[in-house]
């Protein structure tokens, strides 16, 4: 089949709304959503399938700059996940090839890969859109992300390093409830759904009594690119407890080549707020972590 037939029929299940995608395994085949090779066998129950040692899926059709919400449904059956073991995502950090997960990549309209950051600008590290799966329990894995210029559909790869992984389900929309240009601006998603966040070796996401998130940053940490507009003038708001930790902005250009690195912002308990304008021929910014801090929000937002 080729990968404009596959577009079309992706665009067919994207429930006739440019905005959102479901595969339901309670409904839907594994033949559906995945790219299955003859050899690839495929263990299906009423509601969910067993996936493959790896396996991708078929292209779904995405529109540039916009900020879309990944959600999969799903466990695996191992001894590693967050029920048996409490240091099951710390230990992820030592060595993540021997765990289940997915990485997310991007494709113009030719098939081509289009990065999230251009690699020209020596930013590789900023590349990746991936998660573990850690739960034994069915768990919805969220990652909240923007579509680069210039692609038109992505594609979701698994590899699951020989542990048995069952998926129920797949979603994807375009993300309008966090209100903000930065993803996952107040941990919502739990601690296993960091959306781009990092941490330093010794930092954390907790999420408190009261079902609100906090990032213990540790010695490092930041947040996943996002865009910007030197026209433009941006809020930022930090909520938390710093001594000396702040939060620093690093503007990149189209090809990805750093503009300027400087202090943005110091988060305080009642909440720190500025305003910026981008320095010019900005097209995206990182969040970067200088020292030990806890953060409840990091909300930027355009101001109208």
């Amino acid at each position: 089949m080729t990968r404009s037939v596959l577009l079309l029929v992706t665009a067919i299940w994207w429930a006739h709304s440019a905005h959102a995608f479901q595969v339901d395994f309670s409904r839907n085949t594994p033949a559906d959503f995945l790219e299955l090779k003859p050899r690839d066998k495929v263990q299906v129950t009423e509601k969910e399938i067993l996936l493959p040692k790896q396996v991708a899926s078929h292209p779904i059709p995405v529109e540039p700059g916009k900020k879309y919400k990944l959600v999969i449904k799903a466990r695996v059956e191992s001894d590693l996940v967050v029920e048996k073991n409490h240091r099951a995502l710390q230990l992820t950090r030592k060595n993540p090839r021997i765990l289940s997960g997915y990485t997310v990549a991007f494709h113009d309209a030719n098939g081509a890969a289009v990065q999230l950051v251009p690699m020209g600008g020596g930013m590789a590290a900023h590349n990746g859109i991936s998660g573990k799966f850690l739960t034994e329990n069915e768990h919805p894995y969220v990652n909240v992300f923007h579509v680069p210029q210039g692609a038109s559909s992505l594609t979701i790869s698994f590899r699951t390093a020989g542990v048995p992984t069952w998926v129920s389900g797949v979603e994807l929309s375009e993300e309008t409830r966090e209100g903000t240009v930065n993803v996952n601006p107040d941990f919502r998603y739990g601690e296993l759904n960091y959306c781009g966040w990092s941490t330093g070796r010794s930092g954390k996401l907790h999420v408190l009594p009261d079902g609100k998130g906090v990032l213990a940053s540790g010695w490092g940490g930041g947040a996943r690119v996002f865009p910007v507009d030197p026209n433009r003038q941006y809020r930022v708001t930090a909520v938390g407890e710093a001594a000396e930790g702040a939060i620093n902005i690093r503007y990149l250009d189209q090809a990805g080549q750093t503009i300027g690195n400087m202090f943005l912002i110091r988060p305080t308990r009642q909440g720190a707020t500025r305003e910026f304008v981008p320095l010019p021929g900005s097209a995206a910014a990182l969040l970067s972590i200088t020292k030990p801090l806890f953060l409840e929000q990091l909300r930027v937002e355009e101001i109208k």
